[in-house]
């Protein structure tokens, strides 16, 4: 099991509570304090990566809707000018 995949199950936290740091070497508490470093690092990367993405999908909608909304005000100030409210 991955190390990232390993933080979403029970045994993370079973590790967490039931493995003993007196039973561990330095190096070991070390070596684990690492890994979780990177995984925190890895995780929140792909939380920005996420966040991006969406943001410029939202962007995106946005313009999209935004240009919708003029063409069908053009279209309809051509086809009914009666129903357009005049400004």
């Amino acid at each position: 099991m991955s190390s990232q995949l390993f933080l979403y199950t029970v045994n993370f936290f079973s590790f967490c509570i039931c493995e003993s740091f007196q039973e561990c070497s330095l190096k070991q508490i070390m070596d684990r304090e690492g890994e979780i470093v990177r995984d925190t690092q890895s995780l929140h990367s792909d939380m920005q990566t996420l966040v991006y993405e969406n943001y410029n999908k939202f962007i995106s909608a946005t313009d999209t809707i935004r240009k919708v909304s003029a063409s069908v005000h053009i279209l309809l100030f051509h086809v009914f000018p009666s129903f357009l409210p005049s400004h």
